[in-house]
């Protein structure tokens, strides 16, 4: 397994990591989310498309997960949508589901901490079956 990456600021000075690159093209935050997630099961991969109430969301559930001894990490699109932001997130390369669904508002993850803990337990169980 490889080791993690070194912590790397975004352009944008933020918290979350650059995207990542394939043979010359840059990927989505979604496709960088998945492929980080693969390579470190263990770790709660946040894939963002931000929108005008982004503010610091990403960076700000990314930390809510660090402080609670859960790797995380966040990709943001560089790409703007006109709606809310949307926020997704991978362990182990599997999307995290509540009810159904796989894409969440900011209002909606801070609002239902259900989904943060399924992400948590599935972060947990991928990390101890690495270990």
């Amino acid at each position: 397994m490889p080791s993690r990456p070194p912590f790397a600021a975004a352009q944008n000075s933020s918290i979350c990591l650059p995207l990542y690159n394939v043979n010359g093209q840059t990927l989505s935050a979604e496709a960088s989310a998945i492929q980080h997630s693969e390579l470190y099961p263990g770790v709660i991969a946040l894939s963002a498309f931000p929108g005008l109430d982004v503010q610091e969301a990403p960076e700000a559930l990314t930390n809510f997960f660090r402080s609670n001894d859960i790797d995380a990490d966040c990709f943001v699109n560089d790409v703007a949508i006109k709606n809310g932001t949307v926020i997704s997130l991978y362990v182990a390369g599997n999307p995290v589901s509540y009810e159904g669904r796989t894409d969440f508002g900011i209002r909606e993850l801070m609002e239902t901490p259900a989904i943060l803990r399924s992400a948590r337990a599935n972060a947990m169980m991928a990390k101890a079956s690495r270990d």
